[in-house]
């Protein structure tokens, strides 16, 4: 990939290796938040059914 500055309408110079590192970053946060709370989740569950059924972990 060429390295290339860009001007955007605040005249700050940042290069396109820059961008995509923004850009992978606010994805991966999403998909890293969704993560924690399917974990959150899947612990709550769980601890909910260990209760139920103590005999089945003996």
């Amino acid at each position: 990939m060429r390295e290339c500055t860009l001007q955007d309408d605040f005249n700050i110079q940042i290069n396109d290796s820059t961008r995509m590192r923004l850009v992978v970053d606010l994805i991966l946060e999403e998909y890293n938040d969704l993560c924690l709370i399917i974990q959150e989740n899947a612990w709550k569950y769980r601890s909910k059914v260990e209760v139920e059924y103590e005999d089945i972990w003996e």
